[in-house]
Parts: structure tokens; C-alpha cells; sequence
């Protein structure tokens, strides 16, 4: 998959992408009816992403309700939760959402995080 070259910080994304769909009277539908179980996982791309101005590949995975082949990323019993060390790089918002733990409860961080135009 491409990004826009005339965009700034874009570049290719390569790997294995997977989702699941299901037919619901002839409806093409986004697989979510395990949307409670631990295991669940759609979505889901392995890869990496390469600059178009820098040449430089870093390794690139997502994924709806689990995020594939990242260890020491998500330390979630029964749902995604990054682990802790992750919270200081945009997660505070998500760890709230999902009942964090009083230490990382800076609601006033976390609503500047996600107003943050990261991507500029």
C-alpha cells in the first residue's frame, strides 16, 4: 500500500494484511461477532513501513483488538492494554478509557494527547 509521495512523512507500506468478513443477507459484513472473546483478533497487518524521502524501514503492525507478532506491547488479560512503558507515547487516553490504574490517571495529559496534531 502507497502513501501520497507529495505528502510529508509518507512512504510504502509492505507485509500481510488479513481481515475478516462474513455475508449477512447479501451484505458484506466486518467481522466482529467475537468481539468479547480474549482471542479476538481482524484486521491485522505484519510488515513494514518505508520513508519515501529517507529510505528508512521500520517495522509496522496493527490490528483491531490485537496488535500480531509485537512482544512486550500489550499487556492485556482479556483486552489490548499497552503496557505501561508505552502509556508516555499517546496510550494515556486508552489506558483511561479502559480503567487504568490511579498512576496513570492524568486526565488533563491525556485529553492534550489526543488533541495533539501528531502527524505534522
Amino acid at each position: 500500500m502507497t502513501e501520497n509521495s507529495n505528502e510529508k512523512h509518507t512512504g510504502i507500506f509492505q507485509g500481510i494484511s488479513a481481515t475478516d468478513f462474513y455475508i449477512n443477507n447479501d451484505t458484506l459484513t466486518y467481522n466482529d461477532l467475537r468481539s468479547s472473546a480474549d482471542d479476538m483478533t481482524n484486521n491485522q497487518f505484519v510488515g513494514t513501513w518505508t520513508s519515501y524521502s529517507t529510505g528508512t524501514s521500520k517495522n509496522c503492525n496493527w490490528g483491531d483488538y490485537r496488535v500480531p507478532n509485537v512482544t512486550g506491547f500489550d499487556c492485556g488479560a482479556a483486552r489490548f492494554s499497552p503496557c505501561d512503558k508505552y502509556v508516555s507515547n499517546g496510550w494515556i487516553g486508552l489506558k483511561i478509557a479502559n480503567g487504568a490504574s490511579p498512576e496513570h490517571m492524568n486526565i488533563e495529559e491525556a485529553q492534550k494527547a489526543e488533541n495533539e496534531k501528531w502527524w505534522e
